[in-house]
């Protein structure tokens, strides 16, 4: 017969990460599939990392920002993964560009 209480805790998702929670990086690699080069790769784009003894831990709502900020980036990137300047003087192509 089990043991009430004693079950063995479940381990959140991967890929779960949440607003207002702090994970040491060892989790926040599992739960994202990232091995070493992925987490530097991260650093230097801008995820902050903060320090406290030998640990360094991440807040959710740093791995949140920094995804949002990857995604309004790539909208901002041509084709040729260059950014692209919003330009107020060019029309779409194929409009003609009408002069005020």
């Amino acid at each position: 017969m089990k043991a009430r209480g004693n079950s063995p805790r479940r381990s959140p998702a991967p890929g779960v990460v949440r607003d207002g929670e702090v994970y040491r990086l060892a989790e926040l690699q599992r739960r994202l599939g990232w091995h070493e080069h992925a987490l530097r790769q991260a650093k230097v784009a801008g995820l902050r990392i903060v320090r406290f003894g030998r640990e360094g831990f991440v807040l959710g709502s740093d791995v949140l920002a920094f995804f949002r900020r990857l995604g309004d980036g790539a909208s901002e990137k041509g084709p040729d993964g260059q950014t692209q300047e919003p330009s107020q003087d060019k029309a779409p192509a194929g409009v003609p560009r009408t002069e005020s």
